[in-house]
């Protein structure tokens, strides 16, 4: 089970809004909008945040419920997403190869296998060229905005054919992904810097509700014989878009 954060809910009870604070929703609302307006249109700035728009949007409606999230196109679009989506692969290649060669060595072999619940870290000055295996948080101002510290784990299929006792492997995986979309108390926006309590006194006084983000990523992974060290090329997936 997920333990998501409650923002502003967790610090301050719920009450009634007042006068100033419909007129701040308000506010909001007309900020949304113009945001809206603008997306894809060139030479302006803040017109590439698709992601970011639609989330703010279901918050600002109210009503709380679960959000799907296209999550193929943050780990497509994303530097932190690239790179998240590649140490994943690195991953369950050496899982699957692993468990392949203490359990089925020389044999064909169909299994399963799912990860532990992984969360993205917020490392402002990551180098997301690197090798290392962590999870960053995200860097474009569409899914800064879009997702906050978000939680995954992976579901996989292995397939394995043994051809001249070389094992030739087939992976599908399903990345989940879920993440309380909310604002919390002492912070500030990365990009603007206008602090969340702005938005977050919508959430206590119910102009607003936080809700879950959730989307399932998937990809197939195929490759023979033990998987390339780290530094190495991964293996073409077809991550759709």
């Amino acid at each position: 089970m997920i333990n998501h954060d409650n923002g502003f809910l967790k610090k301050y009870p719920c009450r009634k809004p007042t006068i100033e604070e419909k007129m701040q929703y308000v506010k909001w609302r007309g900020i949304l909008e113009a945001a809206e307006s603008v997306q894809g249109i060139p030479f302006l700035s803040k017109t590439n945040m698709p992601d970011a728009v639609a989330a703010y949007r279901h918050f600002m409606e109210g009503s709380g419920t679960t959000r799907d999230v296209k999550f193929e196109r943050y780990f497509r679009d994303d530097p932190s997403g690239r790179h998240t989506f590649r140490t994943i692969c690195m991953e369950v290649r050496d899982a699957a190869y692993k468990f392949y060669m203490s359990n089925y060595n020389g044999l064909d072999a169909s299994f399963n296998f799912t990860s532990r619940v992984k969360k993205a870290k917020n490392e402002s000055n990551l180098d997301v060229l690197s090798n290392t295996r962590i999870y960053p948080h995200p860097v474009t101002e569409n899914w800064t905005k879009t997702l906050g510290v978000f939680s995954f784990w992976v579901e996989c299929r292995v397939d394995v054919s043994c051809i001249d006792k070389i094992p030739h492997f087939q992976l599908e995986l399903s990345i989940h992904v879920e993440d309380m979309y909310n604002f919390n108390p002492y912070q500030v926006d990365i990009a603007t810097g206008i602090k969340d309590e702005e938005n977050g006194v919508f959430e206590i006084t119910g102009l607003a509700r936080q809700y879950l983000n959730v989307g399932i990523a998937k990809g197939v992974l195929k490759w023979k014989g033990r998987p390339m060290f780290a530094s190495a090329p991964y293996p073409k997936s077809n991550l759709g878009s």
